[in-house]
C-alpha cells in the first residue's frame, strides 16, 4: 500500500520533470489519505495552474484556506 507521503514525493518528482498531469494525480492520491494536508493541496493547485486549470487551482486553494479556519 502506498502512503500519502509516498504519493506526495512522487508528485514532486513528476512536477520537477514537468509532468504536471501525473503530478496532479499523485497529489490527489496523497489527499485521499490526508484530506487536510495543506502542502499537498498547495502542490496540487500549483500543478493545476501549470496545466491551465485556473478554476480548479483556485478551488483547491480555497479548500486549503477552509482547512485552516
Amino acid at each position: 500500500m502506498t502512503t500519502p507521503i509516498e504519493h506526495y514525493k512522487q508528485g514532486l518528482s513528476y512536477y520537477g520533470q514537468q509532468k504536471n498531469e501525473e503530478a496532479a494525480a499523485e497529489f490527489r492520491a496523497a489527499l485521499e489519505g490526508r484530506p487536510d494536508w495543506l502542502d499537498a493541496m498547495h502542490a496540487l493547485a500549483t500543478a493545476q495552474s501549470k496545466l491551465g486549470r485556473q478554476d480548479e487551482a483556485l478551488f483547491t486553494n480555497a479548500a486549503g484556506l477552509a482547512c485552516r479556519l
